[in-house]
């Protein structure tokens, strides 16, 4: 008998070993994966375009849908803009939309169609961009004006219409380490700059800055200084004024900056609770402004002061929302909690009611924890994959084709993960985790699940359990959670426990049997296979000591397939996560 314990990098199965191909030929769509967040928002007067960032393993990413005038998504999946990129601002554009991001090369410009598809993008280096940094953006129908930083120094970039650049490093100011909150607007004089800085008795001095259409500065002149700290900056233009609304701790405020002469009007309290307001909107003569309410769970609202100067009671938003206009309908977009990430949801609002919030962010599924087992040309392929909030597990029949291009769901209630499959050449067992119970289903190879109700193997397993075919039954191991103490401490231990299943389904040892019932240390990371006789079983021998580096090793057993005969040993000091492949 020849046994070996090894890293396996890869898995070549005869009639599919041509090369990397999708399990799914017919992938389902669903909520994007991972978080999205800082949604952005515009029209450009039929159809609206948002935009977020998406929180990635390997780094943030922005993206943007097109919303059809009623609400439907134009694309079911979102169109990607940078797989490098954070921060994303867009406007209304001449021919679409203009989109502006920040990336580790710098600040990113597009031009984009009306389906957020890039025509034309131009990146311009600027130093000093963190990951707190952000952009701003506007239009005023014939250039572009970005502003990036803010933590920090801000540079200005003008560009055309087509996202040429006119002019960058256009010096804006510095936070020197303040924290600034910052709003852009254009109006008939061209684009107007806001921020804040702490001013000498503990509230924030707001200042605004114009900037004209060839990218031409002007100083930085006083709009109001403000006895508290700003919570949360908007701004919006009817052209011949600037609207402004912020909160604070006593709660949301408007007023009014001549676009000609700066003439500042006295300041408005519409909202009493201390609020972060989140965007303003001016639309059909009455001005929209969204905020959320601190602490209080951060509820969301938005609030519309009409135009004879009369207020509309707040209607709830999801989240703190982004607001624009189409000239007829008023969409928000707001990044909310939902069963599994955080997703980017529209609502439609009027004065007086928000409409039932629906995903913007979609993606196809997210498809986790694969593996496969296969004897002579039939292979089954398992995983699980995000779906309505939960997570199910999905299996795929091939021999020299994909016989379920959408996978075949197996599971049906709870959340599942960590597939592992064993297929004798007829009958697949699979099992998984649902929440902390090891359960399993049958999978026969002509696509039928065997069993309406899950196997129930263990109440009690903690990851990832793993299968095999002996020839007889099915074996399936995982580790389990014992009070017990683990490396000297009192508390809890993972320790590997096995049990076999019959060909119908039966499971013969209820709760598992330990495998090593006398270890020294933690037991994770469990492998499992059949060498013809025995069962070779790996895991990793994990010690966490509280004032001392943690230990980690390679534990071993060779069990007999009645459990009578069980030879444990610790074949290596150092290594983690093995993977066992046994040959007689």
């Amino acid at each position: 008998m020849k046994i070996s314990i090894s890293l396996i990098l890869a898995l070549a199965v005869s009639p599919l070993s041509a090369g990397w191909f999708s399990l799914t030929a017919t992938p389902r769509i669903g909520p994007a994966a991972y978080d999205q967040f800082a949604p952005s928002i515009a029209s450009n007067g039929f159809d609206y375009l948002v935009a977020w960032t998406t929180a990635m393993p390997t780094g943030d990413a922005v993206s943007a849908v097109r919303v059809n005038a009623d609400g439907t998504l134009a694309t079911d999946v979102a169109v990607p803009l940078d797989s490098n990129g954070r921060s994303v601002s867009i406007t209304p554009g001449r021919d679409g939309y203009f989109a502006t991001w920040l990336s580790d090369q710098g600040v990113n410009a597009a031009i984009t169609d009306s389906y957020g598809r890039i025509e034309h993008r131009v990146t311009i280096a600027q130093d000093g961009l963190t990951s707190a940094s952000q952009t701003l953006a506007a239009w005023n129908g014939a250039v572009h004006f970005v502003a990036a930083g803010f933590a920090g120094t801000f540079l200005g970039t003008l560009l055309d219409n087509n996202a040429n650049v006119i002019r960058s490093g256009i010096p804006l100011g510095d936070t020197h380490g303040d924290l600034t909150r910052v709003a852009l607007t254009v109006d008939d004089s061209g684009f107007l700059l806001l921020s804040t800085k702490g001013n000498a008795y503990g509230g924030d001095d707001l200042y605004g800055r114009r900037i004209s259409s060839s990218g031409v500065a002007g100083e930085w002149f006083l709009v109001r200084s403000m006895a508290t700290k700003v919570l949360g900056l908007a701004a919006t233009s009817t052209g011949v004024r600037d609207v402004i609304a912020w909160g604070d701790a006593f709660g949301v405020w408007t007023m009014t900056v001549d676009a000609q002469s700066n003439a500042v009007s006295v300041s408005r309290q519409l909202v009493p609770d201390s609020a972060a307001v989140t965007d303003v909107l001016v639309d059909g003569g009455r001005t929209w402004i969204a905020y959320q309410v601190i602490p209080s769970g951060w509820q969301a609202y938005a609030i519309t002061l009409n135009a004879d100067g009369s207020l509309t009671a707040p209607v709830p938003l999801p989240s703190g929302a982004k607001l624009t206009s189409n000239g007829s309908r008023i969409l928000s977009a707001s990044a909310a909690r939902g069963a599994l990430d955080t997703d980017i949801v529209g609502a439609f609002l009027t004065p007086i009611q928000v409409d039932p919030s629906f995903v913007v962010s979609k993606s196809e599924t997210e498809q986790r924890h694969g593996t496969l087992s296969g004897v002579g040309n039939n292979v089954v392929a398992v995983w699980d994959e995000a779906i309505s909030g939960t997570h199910q597990i999905f299996a795929a029949r091939f021999d020299a084709n994909a016989l379920d291009p959408s996978g075949v769901q197996i599971s049906s209630t709870g959340d599942n993960e960590n597939p592992d499959v064993a297929f004798n050449g007829q009958t697949s067992l699979i099992v998984w985790n649902r929440g902390e119970e090891i359960v399993a289903r049958r999978f026969s190879f002509d696509g039928r699940v065997l069993d309406s109700d899950d196997i129930i193997l263990a109440h009690d397993g903690y990851y990832s359990p793993k299968a095999v075919w002996d020839g007889s039954n099915w074996f399936v191991v995982w580790t389990r959670v014992l009070r017990q103490p683990a490396c000297g401490n009192v508390g809890s231990a993972t320790r590997v426990y096995g049990a076999h299943v019959s060909p119908a389904g039966i499971v013969l040892e209820p709760g598992g049997v330990p495998i090593d019932p006398h270890p020294s240390m933690d037991q994770v990371d469990v492998s499992l296979d059949w060498s013809g006789s025995e069962y070779i079983i790996a895991w990793t021998n994990l010690c966490i000591h509280h004032h001392a580096p943690a230990e980690t090793g390679i534990g071993f057993a060779a069990v007999s397939p009645d459990l009578s005969r069980v030879h444990v040993a610790n074949i290596s000091s150092a290594g983690q996560t093995p993977k066992v492949a046994a040959s007689a």
